[in-house]
């Protein structure tokens, strides 16, 4: 690469650059802080050359905050961004992120910290980036994201798009965004790194350009701007949005943005299809981004037999040992035994699909819809529980939620100088029971809520729930 500029930006934060060398965590253990990591590539307009925007997005439930001296809470992180091409270093960058908050309360399970960094590059081929954080308030808490892309040659002569940008909104920019440095082409575009929608972000936001549309104006002087979502089949799903909107060619380039409502569909892993066509519907140049959606209150949809696994047929053996790993909550200690014994991959594909595919008293659908809602839950709460101890899906809070969903109602009670902070989550009715309750506490301060008492048989109980609260101050949590 002949030259690499890289522009570090603010959003919501407050980002100071730093010199200081590469931490490894010394114990060699990696605790949970689960960023998420996305890349896309765009032309410049004005030079042709390539640059990317990478993003990324940290839960701020993963976080560890204490008490500075003005009595607010703050987490301090270290985050160091390495980029290679061709197994070269070509980019090393180290920066510290600061945020203060009031109280723990006004940290939702959903909160993201969200940035990004931009990048030119001028040599096409495959790229890889790694990003590591590290919480300076809670010792060895590390963790890191990586992803691999192509960067595609700059200035093709024929018409071409960019990558797509997933975000969670998109806006008219205003006088008061100016400082902001997620603007493009006038656009206040939200990044959502993690490519989860659903519940509480029904609209899949999307945003991406178009190129060298002047070769293609003397064909035609209008063209269609595509965005269509396809099943984990490949099936087109309708009703989400106009799949095809007319655009006239004003000049070489062009934005397209929009947004799909995926309210309706049922959980699973999606894919968004964007692009150009002509008159015809055929496809100019087209590119696809996979994303993940989680609608707990969506039944799912029962799929004929495809005369193989479905989805599961294309997963690798570290895959299915990954769906594996994630079933352990509706799995017999019989049932783990065998499939420990396979070490042939059609087989673990046949177990899986057959284990998916058997009925269940506490679910209405069986088979790949139930493993997608399954897989869905587990998404979720990778996303909304996890701590510096553990990803959100090994969880109390994971496993509760993947078993029996969201909860018909949630109260949750900050740290005071009489209780440690807990939750309490109610479900109406479950397993022939009502008005079941889990009561989950944050006994050592770091946002990782364990189970300490519950009215579902079978689970966990303990009367004395509430002196078990009682035995932290915030002296002792936030020292």
């Amino acid at each position: 690469m002949r030259r690499c500029r890289l522009y570090v930006f603010m959003y919501g934060l407050i980002v100071f650059l730093i010199s200081v060398p590469h931490i490894p965590n010394a114990s060699g253990k990696q605790d949970r802080i689960k960023p998420s990591l996305d890349v896309a590539q765009y032309e410049d307009s004005g030079s042709k050359n390539n640059y990317i925007e990478i993003y990324y997005s940290l839960p701020e439930t993963s976080l560890k905050f204490m008490r500075n001296d003005s009595a607010s809470l703050i987490c301090k992180l270290v985050l160091d961004l390495e980029m290679y091409h061709n197994k070269k270093l070509l980019a090393n960058k180290i920066w510290k992120i600061e945020k203060q908050i009031a109280d723990t309360t006004s940290i939702r399970e959903a909160s993201q910290l969200v940035d990004l960094l931009r990048y030119f590059v001028d040599d096409a081929g495959a790229y890889r980036i790694k990003l590591r954080v590290r919480d300076m308030l809670q010792p060895g808490a590390v963790d890191s994201a990586q992803t691999a892309f192509t960067v595609r040659k700059a200035g093709a002569s024929e018409v071409h798009i960019s990558d797509v940008e997933l975000a969670t909104n998109i806006r008219r920019s205003t006088a008061d965004d100016s400082q902001s440095k997620l603007i493009k082409n006038n656009y206040l575009i939200s990044p959502n790194p993690s490519a989860m929608f659903g519940e509480g972000s029904s609209g899949v936001y999307y945003y991406y350009e178009t190129y060298n549309l002047s070769s293609y104006r003397s064909l035609a002087p209008k063209y269609l701007a595509v965005s269509m979502i396809q099943d984990a089949y490949g099936n087109k799903i309708d009703g989400v949005g106009a799949a095809y909107r007319t655009r006239i060619i004003k000049h070489d380039s062009n934005v397209e943005l929009g947004m799909l409502n995926v309210a309706n569909l049922p959980s699973g892993k999606y894919k968004l299809i964007y692009g150009i066509a002509d008159s015809a519907r055929s496809l100019l140049a087209s590119h696809e981004k996979d994303f993940f959606i989680y609608n707990p209150e969506v039944p799912a949809t029962q799929l004929e037999d495809q005369g193989n696994y479905g989805p599961i047929t294309l997963l690798n053996g570290k895959q299915l040992d990954e769906e594996f790993r994630f079933a352990r909550y509706i799995l017999t200690k019989e049932e783990k035994e065998i499939y420990k014994g396979m070490t042939n991959d059609e087989a673990k594909r046949k177990y899986l699909y057959e284990m998916w595919a058997k009925p269940r008293d506490d679910y209405s659908v069986t088979g790949i819809p139930f493993r997608e809602e399954y897989l869905a839950r587990v998404h979720f709460a990778d996303e909304h529980y996890t701590s510096v101890f553990d990803p959100g899906w090994h969880s109390d809070r994971g496993r509760i939620f993947i078993l029996y969903g969201p909860p018909s109602s949630l109260e949750r009670f900050p740290s005071t100088q009489e209780s440690v902070p807990y939750q309490i989550w109610t479900y109406d009715f479950l397993k022939k029971q009502s008005g079941v309750k889990f009561i989950f506490a944050d006994n050592a301060g770091f946002n990782k809520y364990e189970l300490i008492h519950s009215t579902l048989s079978g689970e966990l109980h303990d009367s004395s729930w509430k002196q078990t609260i009682a035995r932290g101050t915030n002296e002792k949590i936030f020292k």
